[in-house]
């Protein structure tokens, strides 16, 4: 019978040696072989094996090393795309250091399912996203224009002026991670806003915030030349910010550029709903 260890339990932290008087105490990561150690990390879930990390340099190396084994999520599926820690450095220059270690084959499930059940139209895919520490909608949207490499640049045709003095300036509390769809989900047009959190709900996911879809859009565009929530047809999703008791909205992504606004007058053909699972709460 396998039993989880606790991080609670003496046994994690220090171990006694019988008949030492002195009740020596040694760190069981110095002793285990790291192979045990990495077996032992099979039975923790994702928060678990975050708390482990965050206790030293020595136990965070362990959980990488754990999270590397045999498993390359970027090759699960063609409908999966990644944009990490690395992503961010690579295209941004932005240094992203404090990013919570993911256990690859706990997620590995969730991704499979969100894959393999959400109604997402034309079969868009997922994006297992990374929202960096210290963001905001302003800064990513100066970022978006002021790429090393000229090419995917990601221009926004409009942006309501209210939008980035009210919201554009709220930063990330710290990095999370979120797997979010990379269209609309079918059947979420011409609903009004309770209608789609309804819809949303009912698949397992939440309404996207403004920062996450803008995020994936820029995202996508900059790393694979994906054009995401388009023009073909126009498409735009909800978010859960409001400007005057009204939705924003980001998308119709075409070749002038991202809209971003709130949204007014009646339910139509343009206005989805995108679906985000949150990997670790912001």
């Amino acid at each position: 019978m396998c039993v989880q260890p606790s991080l609670t339990t003496p046994s994690f932290h220090h171990m006694p040696i019988d008949g030492d008087d002195n009740a020596k105490k040694i760190n069981p990561l110095t002793v285990l072989p790291k192979e045990i150690i990495l077996t032992i990390f099979s039975y923790l879930n994702a928060n678990e094996l975050g708390r482990i990390s965050r206790l030293n340099t020595q136990c965070y190396n362990l959980v990488s090393d754990w999270n590397a084994l045999d498993l390359d999520l970027r090759n699960i599926s063609p409908l999966l795309s990644i944009f990490d820690q690395f992503d961010w450095k690579t295209y941004f220059n932005l240094t992203v250091d404090d990013v919570p270690p993911l256990n690859k084959h706990a997620i590995l499930p969730l991704l499979k399912k969100c894959l393999s059940s959400l109604p997402i139209e034309k079969n868009a895919g997922i994006t297992l996203l990374t929202i960096p520490k210290k963001l905001t909608l302003n800064n990513l949207i100066t970022l978006a224009g002021s790429l090393k490499k000229k090419r995917n640049i990601t221009k926004f045709r409009y942006i309501l002026k209210r939008i980035t003095s009210e919201v554009g300036d709220t930063p990330v509390d710290k990095t999370y991670q979120i797997i979010i769809t990379n269209n609309i989900l079918k059947n979420s047009r011409k609903l009004s806003f309770h209608d789609q959190k309804v819809l949303v709900k009912e698949n397992g996911c939440k309404i996207p915030k403004l920062l996450e879809i803008v995020a994936l859009l820029v995202a996508r565009f900059t790393g694979f030349g994906e054009r995401l929530y388009n023009d073909k047809p126009w498409t735009y999703t909800r978010t859960l910010e409001q400007i005057d008791d009204l939705q924003c909205i980001a998308g119709g992504f075409s070749e002038d550029g991202v809209h971003i606004s709130n949204y007014s007058g009646a339910d139509n053909d343009y206005n989805g709903a995108g679906g985000v699972l949150w990997i670790e709460m912001p």
